[in-house]
């Protein structure tokens, strides 16, 4: 399933820095399959809408708990939940929270060359399991080229329904 998180559609209220927040819980598929249902109350999920990418075409979903901690090996377990003020468009207004205190907005994976989304895994989900290596490129200041740079692309942000979130490679090939 790709995403494989979901956000459910509760409205609840969470109070930081001086503004009110709607928040909703995260909730991962392999949790879904089993019980739909959050603090005992049936729930409708739906999925998240931001996935990350990479200018390889490589699309995942984002490590939300990574994100949300600043660390890719952490081992908490605890609730995840968005949190979002004023219309949600605006990333400075967002913030992943982890119950156990940990909080991140989503405005610091706009900035250019971040690295807070980790590189790039090389996944197709359109492909099922399959996964290719993903190869860095830069350009060569003074012939223009294009060099390898010996590491993966860091992955960016991108809104799951945007028309820029996959482009196919398309070929026209004609044999005569």
């Amino acid at each position: 399933v790709f995403p494989g998180f979901f956000i459910g559609q509760i409205e609840q209220s969470y109070y930081a820095n001086g503004k009110t927040y709607r928040t909703r819980p995260f909730r991962h598929w392999s949790a879904l399959r089993d019980d739909e249902k959050f603090n005992g109350k049936k729930t409708e999920w739906v999925p998240v809408r931001f996935v990350q990418g990479c200018v390889n075409g490589h699309l995942s979903d984002i490590n939300w708990i990574g994100f949300a901690h600043d660390d890719f090996k952490t081992s908490c377990q605890k609730q995840l939940w968005l949190d979002e003020a004023g219309s949600g468009n605006d990333f400075d207004e967002i913030f992943v929270r982890c119950e156990c205190g940990k909080r991140r907005p989503l405005s610091q994976t706009k900035l250019k060359n971040s690295p807070v989304l980790g590189d790039c895994n090389g996944q197709m989900p359109w492909l099922k399991d399959y996964r290719e290596t993903c190869i860095g490129l830069k350009v060569n200041q003074n012939t223009g080229e294009l060099q390898e740079t010996g590491r993966p692309e860091r992955n960016r942000l991108l809104v799951r329904s945007a028309s820029n979130a996959y482009f196919s490679h398309t070929l026209s090939v004609i044999s005569i």
